[in-house]
This record gives structure tokens, C-alpha cells and sequence, in this order.
């Protein structure tokens, strides 16, 4: 498969440090972008913000849940800015889909292990999450566990409605998790296949970080819907447009164009899968 071959970040050993491991973590921004980020989310982030109701029972804010699509538009807009301009010099051609800012607010507790949504046809392309704190990040504050190697795993429909989710064994997948400690302007860059969580902010601070999903240019970009009577996946083709305005959880999905469908596969039935969720 082309994810198997193909360069993805321009320094060769970073290239084969994520290929191994499916996350690492280098330096992003500088002290002038790092004070901009902080000022727009003291300014507009410091008390929570309404959010729709899919969200209202998670343990993080994420601006692209809020009810306020202007607001989404404005925090993606100055993290997809920051970041674009500096992708060409870390990847292989590959763009900011959609940006947003995720907090971890005091109390805010745990969001369990699990892979993001693939974005693209994994098949032939590899998509990233960029995440990267505006403060020092580790466990006490809501920082991220990762389970290296995990984005090997093979599990190529993630989306809103897909049957199987790696959280359902959160408690066994936990102790194989490794915590990745963060610095403020420091960003991992992490395969969308690769199992996280992170812990609960259980400091008296808030803690702000940006988050970017990163694609090939040349991808397509779109979101598997499961279709339970035909136990097949299709391929929605989405945009950030439709993205910003809609989300993932709109039924506006079925009337996006279909990119291609194919069988599901229940990963539970893999023996990856399985050595993974075993004791």
C-alpha cells in the first residue's frame, strides 16, 4: 500500500520513528504565536461555551462541537493559518483540513482510549491529528497516553455510527498506554489509527491546546457512514465547508456524494484486534 511506502515527513528519521511508532513530537510554534493563541483563548475560551447536545456529556471541549458555527470559523481560521505555513517544512504534502482548540478545563475528567476517525481512505493515504498544548502538559493536566505501534492495528472504518470502538476495552488498553509529557509550542503529530487517551486536569489551571487534522492534499477527504442493512460502510465525501457548518453528526451526511462502499469488516474478529484486547 502506498501508506507503507510512501515518505511522509521530510526529515528521514522522523519519517521512520512514526512509521514505527505512529506518534512523535516536535516543536511548532514560537513565543509571538504561542501569546496569540493564549490571548484568543483567554479572551473568548476562559469561561465553558454552549456546545451541541452530542457533546454536552464529554469530559473536554472541542470548537468545532460549539453552537456558535461563526465562532468555529474564527478558531479554525487562526490555528489553520499558524499551521499551514509551517506544514511544508515537517510533511510531504499535506494541508490543515479543519482546526480547533481543545480544553481540558479544571475537573474535567477522562476521554477513554480510542482511534479518531479516518478522514481519508486509508487504503492508500495516511491522515495525522496535530495536537499541540498552549501550557506544559502531563498527567495532572489532561495530558495524552498513547499505545506506540498501535496505528499497525488494522481497523479501516472509524465514523460516527461504525459498530466497533476501542473504548469499549478502555480498562485492559489503559496499562498499555505510555504518557507523552508536552511543552508549551510543542506538538505531536500522531497516525489517526494510533489508540489514545488522556487523563483527567486535576490542577487548578486550565489547559488549552490546538488541535489540526492533517491530510495528503491530494486525498479526498470523507466519513465512513455504517448502513446496517446492507453491513456496509460508504464513503461520504465531505469538505471543510461542510465540516464547519455541519460537523459529523448531522444527518445532512446522506445527502453528501458517495466516494465508493465497501463490506464491513468487524475488526473484533481480527487477530490484531484481539492479541490487542487480550489480558
Amino acid at each position: 500500500m502506498e501508506t507503507q511506502v510512501k515518505q511522509l515527513f521530510l526529515n528521514p528519521k522522523l519519517d521512520k520513528a512514526f512509521k514505527e511508532l505512529g506518534v512523535i513530537k516536535i516543536g511548532l510554534l514560537d513565543k509571538d504565536e504561542l501569546m496569540e493563541l493564549l490571548q484568543f483563548a483567554s479572551k473568548n475560551l476562559q469561561n465553558q461555551r454552549p456546545v451541541i447536545d452530542f457533546a454536552k456529556g464529554l469530559n473536554y471541549y472541542i470548537s468545532i462541537f460549539d453552537t456558535d458555527e461563526a465562532f468555529k470559523r474564527a478558531c479554525d481560521q487562526l490555528i489553520s493559518g499558524i499551521v499551514n505555513e509551517k506544514l511544508s517544512k515537517i510533511l510531504v504534502d499535506y494541508e490543515s483540513f479543519y482546526s480547533n482548540f481543545m480544553i481540558k478545563y479544571p475537573g474535567d475528567g477522562v476521554l477513554e482510549c480510542h482511534q479518531d476517525f479516518n478522514l481519508v481512505d486509508e487504503r492508500n493515504f495516511t491522515g495525522f491529528n496535530l495536537w499541540c498544548p498552549l501550557s506544559d502538559t502531563a498527567p495532572e493536566n489532561g495530558g495524552l497516553h498513547f499505545i506506540k505501534g498501535s496505528h499497525r492495528v488494522k481497523n479501516l472504518f472509524r465514523g460516527p455510527n461504525l459498530p466497533f470502538s476501542f473504548t469499549r476495552f478502555n480498562e485492559v488498553l489503559i496499562p498499555k498506554a505510555q504518557p507523552v509529557t508536552v511543552n508549551a509550542g510543542e506538538c505531536l503529530i500522531f497516525d489517526h489509527r494510533t489508540i489514545h487517551f488522556s487523563t483527567p486536569n486535576t490542577t487548578t489551571q486550565t489547559r488549552y491546546a490546538i488541535q489540526s487534522v492533517l491530510k495528503p492534499i491530494e486525498a479526498p477527504s470523507l466519513l465512513y457512514i455504517y448502513d446496517a442493512t446492507e453491513d456496509a460502510v460508504h464513503a461520504k465525501e465531505i469538505d471543510r465547508e461542510y465540516t464547519l457548518k455541519h460537523g459529523f453528526w448531522s444527518e445532512e451526511i446522506m445527502n453528501r456524494p458517495t466516494l465508493h462502499t465497501i463490506d464491513y469488516e468487524n475488526p473484533e474478529e481480527l487477530d490484531d484486534v484481539q492479541n490487542l484486547v487480550s489480558q
